[in-house]
């Protein structure tokens, strides 16, 4: 290759190709009629502020189009790299739009009006839900709610809900999130008759039955919808005459009800056995989990 009147040729002496100048970008004003005007070619800006606005304060700029209508011009940044454009026509000119990969790092991603905020991590656009003030409810919307939870903080909530379907955002055991079962009976007397449950037992995979003595010895079962039928049984030992004691109920669920069958009462010794009918077992908790 070589030049030739300051054209660039090949080693034939054809195919000539204008060779561009790199001159400085001329003074002027950041409007439509500066850079239209400007002639097509490259340019060389190196903080001279001579056009006002410019992205950066050094680097080149490339002229494309006519000098009374299409144009589009580049700024490569010197020496970030970073690329912007500015288009326009005989009527219009656009601002100057950075093209060459908008970094999500760049992005506000600020919300004070919703609990979705939008985070960016490592470059990666994620989204978190906001933690409010304590850390362990949300029931405060007032003071310190802006603070955006961590892996670790959600690890601590139980997926509990309040009667208001609202989380609690309680703490669970050891950091471990636990299933809340559903209470279909409370009672801290308890009850020895006919007990309406809260929801139907269908609604359940496994429902868990808890239950007294007279001499409030406690015990539970558990069973399944398609078992409706359950027997209910409390021992205990007398040592001063040294007889096990026990009681039994035999119940029925069914939809919302729980029934007694039937129940009985023992007590045995080395010398003596007695049998009878009691009713002395007391449902005071029937919990239905999914």
């Amino acid at each position: 290759m070589a030049y030739r009147k300051g054209y660039l040729v090949d080693e034939d002496g054809n195919n000539y190709i204008p060779r561009m100048y790199c001159g400085n970008l001329p003074k002027g004003e950041d409007t439509r009629d500066y850079w239209c005007a400007l002639p097509q070619g490259e340019y060389w800006y190196g903080n001279t502020g001579n056009v006002p606005n410019m992205p950066s304060n050094n680097g080149f700029v490339l002229k494309f189009g006519f000098t009374s209508g299409d144009f589009s011009i580049l700024f490569f940044t010197q020496s970030s790299g970073a690329i912007y454009r500015k288009s326009g026509n005989g009527s219009n000119v656009s601002g100057w739009v950075r093209i060459d990969g908008i970094r999500l790092n760049d992005l506000n991603t600020a919300n004070t009006s919703d609990t979705w905020i939008p985070v960016v991590s490592g470059g990666n656009l994620q989204h978190t839900l906001r933690k409010f003030a304590s850390g362990k409810t949300h029931t405060d919307y007032n003071n310190n709610q802006d603070f955006l939870p961590t892996m670790s903080f959600l690890s601590y909530w139980n997926g509990a809900y309040n009667s208001n379907n609202s989380s609690n955002l309680t703490y669970a055991y050891q950091g471990t999130i636990q299933c809340k079962p559903t209470t279909l009976y409370d009672n801290s007397s308890g009850s020895n008759g006919t007990i309406t449950l809260s929801s139907n037992i269908s609604n359940f995979s496994y429902i868990e039955i808890l239950f007294r003595d007279d001499w409030n010895l406690t015990n539970s079962e558990m069973t399944v919808p398609g078992r409706p039928n359950v027997m209910l049984s409390v021992s205990r030992y007398t040592v001063a005459s040294q007889t096990v004691i026990s009681h039994y109920r035999s119940i029925n669920l069914n939809g919302t009800t729980l029934s007694t069958n039937g129940d009985i009462y023992g007590a045995h010794n080395s010398w003596n056995n007695s049998v009878g009918s009691d009713n002395c077992i007391y449902v005071y908790k029937v919990i239905g989990w999914k």
